[in-house]
């Protein structure tokens, strides 16, 4: 997948393929990461925005139907979690990203500035 087009790496993404997805995530997280620290004068402000803009796209149903095991989704739905909801600082509650020992999406949870697998 190294040679691939954009075009070619949307329609996989589209298509259910996990690498080509992680592969457009991270291309344009980049991208947004870069306009943030050019707008925002400041590295930490910029990577605070840019992992909201990330949530706020990417935790769309489709891509949690595609992504989460059953139980996550099933947890979800059991325990009216928004995925929106934010701390008092803006900080957002909850968060999905991938696990770095099996390499899966999960759902995890912050407490005081700690994060929680939920």
């Amino acid at each position: 997948m190294e040679n691939d087009n954009l075009e070619n790496i949307v329609n996989l993404a589209k298509e259910g393929n996990k690498e080509a997805l992680e592969k457009l995530v991270k291309n344009i997280y980049k991208k947004i990461y870069g306009l943030s620290v050019k707008m925002l004068y400041n590295p930490t402000e910029a990577k605070d925005a840019t992992q909201d803009a990330a949530i706020e796209k990417l935790a769309t149903p489709e891509f949690l139907a595609k992504n989460l095991s059953s139980e996550e989704l099933n947890w979800l739905k059991t325990n009216n979690v928004d995925l929106a909801q934010v701390a008092t600082d803006g900080s957002p509650t909850y968060l999905v990203a991938k696990g770095l020992q099996d390499g899966q999406y999960h759902i995890y949870k912050q407490i005081s500035g700690k994060t929680y697998k939920s």
